[in-house]
């Protein structure tokens, strides 16, 4: 009887590794099983190569209440940061210190990069990004500069 309990002991343990061995085992096809009917591909997301890139929904609660500290929020768990201050041209740094509209206080879904340039005005502003250092900075239109009449060298 104690021979027979070692065995059956023996023949459950390798049925439970050989099951776990299906489960996990990769596949040549780039794909990993992670249940019966299921595999998942083998490779990062998107997001997780670019951050920005994310699909995110936000909402800014009483304490934001400028555009540069949504910004400040919306890239908080990403590891990028806007540029030192000095490093902004004078007019994104003017819209940095306005007044958060009631109009973007909820965003989303859609991508971190998006949420930025809805925020900052993406028919005035291009993101710059710096992925080496991981920094963001802003660009005013050209168009824009044709309405203004200044040029690059102004702002």
């Amino acid at each position: 009887m104690c021979r027979f309990i070692k065995i059956l002991v023996v023949a459950v343990l390798i049925g439970l590794v050989g099951m776990n061995s299906l489960v996990f085992a990769g596949q040549d096809d780039g794909t990993t099983r992670v249940g019966r009917y299921s595999t998942v591909n083998n490779q990062a997301t998107i997001a997780q190569i670019n951050p920005l890139l994310a699909i995110a929904q936000f909402k800014f609660q009483p304490p934001v209440q400028t555009i540069g500290d949504a910004i400040k929020q919306v890239l908080q768990n990403t590891s990028y940061a806007l540029v030192p201050d000095k490093q902004l041209p004078q007019i994104a740094q003017e819209t940095l210190k306005k007044q958060l509209p009631i109009t973007v206080r909820t965003l989303g879904p859609l991508s971190i990069k998006e949420a930025v340039l809805v925020l900052m005005g993406k028919e005035v502003f291009d993101l710059v990004v710096d992925p080496a250092h991981r920094l963001i900075n802003f660009k005013i239109k050209p168009s824009i500069l044709h309405t203004l009449g200044e040029t690059n060298e102004h702002r």
